[in-house]
């Protein structure tokens, strides 16, 4: 039996109509096809789940898209098959629904009568010879407009450089490889060097990779969460994939895929606004498995940046047994004790790993002789999960005059992917 007739007697097994010959036929393909058996039983997990959620369904409103999609496209397509005898004023609305989702599912996978049939196991299958990627995003999310990678012969990610033009720390460029991440800030005149043992779990939320991409919609697709529309290549030579979340009806993927290579050449986010959907976001693949030139992955830092590396130390203090709020007072202490003691050394690495020389640098118009007090720490909402405010009162000497200054916003957070240490960042 061949994919393609296994294919047509997934709506009638569905629904109990198969006889025995024809059961006997699809068990033998199952037993020797996983890509088939993997489809049968993510169409057998959606049916159980879509009657067991019926009352769902039987909720539904008249004009509701997702049902109006189901009951006015599935109807000719069934008549086609042929395999559906019986009508559906004998099923519930639930039950209903089901099968002819099933049935949609089943038939986008066919294509055209007479074509080759396209399915996404052929785009998955492409991904795992890719060696490098060019790609932009527009508009940016997150201001990341542009990325380079490359990867082994095993799938791993080797390089990548992601450019972001536009963010809330201003304009960065950043490269990636071997654990290292570094992170040019444009506008504050600034490298950083952190560890990042696993940049393509990362980037992901930046992006959508689209190997990792096209991987969810497969598993979602055969386990049931998503359905996808499939129109073979027009003249241009590119198949259309409408990719919809069973859970959500308000957004949508359309995906364009190289009818020859079988890779993705954009893929679009839509959204419903009104009662149509509306591009926007777009991802274009500029370039798959075309060398990248090295210096993509080199920064070009002019002359006299600031380089702060903390993968070469260790940077803030550790918390051990201490709540958050008091090793957060415990880092502004001991950071405040280094500065009296001009220990620019230690105090550059209780501040995020600052070289001693530009601390000291920034600290040349005063003086710090003793501290006055250090307040209860509180959130700080806008810099993300568990940073802290500690503000503090400092006794100071500038231009030769003695004063108490408060430092209102003096941060202080965990050490980017150094667990259980904490360090001060931002401005004091």
């Amino acid at each position: 039996m061949k994919c393609s007739e296994f294919q047509e007697l997934l709506v009638a097994q569905a629904e109990g109509l198969l006889d025995e010959r024809q059961a006997a036929d699809l068990s033998e393909h199952l037993r020797s096809c996983p890509a088939c058996r993997a489809e049968a039983e993510g169409l057998e997990r959606l049916r159980t789940r879509l009657v067991r959620d019926g009352r769902a369904f039987a909720d539904a409103r008249p004009d509701s898209r997702v049902m109006e999609r189901i009951l006015h496209e599935s109807t000719p397509n069934l008549r086609r098959t042929n395999m559906i005898r019986r009508k559906v004023t004998r099923w519930s609305l639930a039950a209903a629904a089901a099968a002819a989702l099933i049935a949609l599912v089943v038939l986008f996978g066919i294509g055209r009568p007479g074509s080759v049939a396209y399915a996404l196991e052929q785009t998955v299958e492409a991904y795992r010879g890719m060696r490098s990627i060019h790609l932009k995003v527009e508009p940016a999310p997150n201001g990341l407009e542009e990325a380079w990678a490359e990867f082994g012969d095993d799938g791993s990610l080797l390089r990548l450089r992601m450019d972001f033009p536009q963010t809330e720390d201003g304009s960065k460029d950043v490269v990636w490889e071997k654990g290292k991440a570094q992170v040019w800030f444009k506008d504050k005149k600034c490298v950083t060097v952190v560890r990042e043992p696993n940049m393509l779990a990362m980037i992901t939320k930046q992006f959508p990779d689209p190997k990792l991409a096209v991987e969810g919609i497969y598993e979602a697709k055969a386990s049931g969460n998503a359905f996808v529309e499939v129109e073979e290549p027009a003249a241009e030579g590119v198949i259309r994939l409408t990719v919809t979340k069973l859970d959500s009806t308000a957004t949508r993927e359309v995906w364009l895929v190289d009818a020859q290579t079988k890779l993705l050449r954009e893929l679009q986010t839509q959204k419903l606004e009104g009662t149509e959907y509306k591009t926007v976001q777009r991802l274009i693949v500029l370039d798959y498995n075309k060398p990248i030139e090295a210096s993509v992955f080199r920064l070009d830092v002019p002359a006299g940046i600031t380089v702060v590396d903390q993968t070469t130390q260790d940077i803030g203090l550790v918390q051990g047994e201490l709540s958050d709020n008091d090793v957060a007072v415990k880092v502004v202490r001991s950071f405040l004790e280094a500065v009296i003691a001009g220990d620019y050394a230690t105090a550059g690495r209780l501040y995020e790993g600052m070289p001693a020389a530009k601390l000291q640098e920034g600290l040349t118009d005063m003086k710090f002789l003793r501290i006055v007090s250090i307040g209860e720490p509180m959130p700080s909402p806008e810099h993300g999960r568990r940073a802290l405010q500690v503000p503090c009162e400092v006794e100071i000497e500038a231009g030769g005059v003695k004063s108490v200054r408060t430092f209102p916003h003096v941060f202080v957070r965990q050490v980017y992917n150094q667990p259980g240490r904490w360090t001060i960042f931002g401005g004091i």
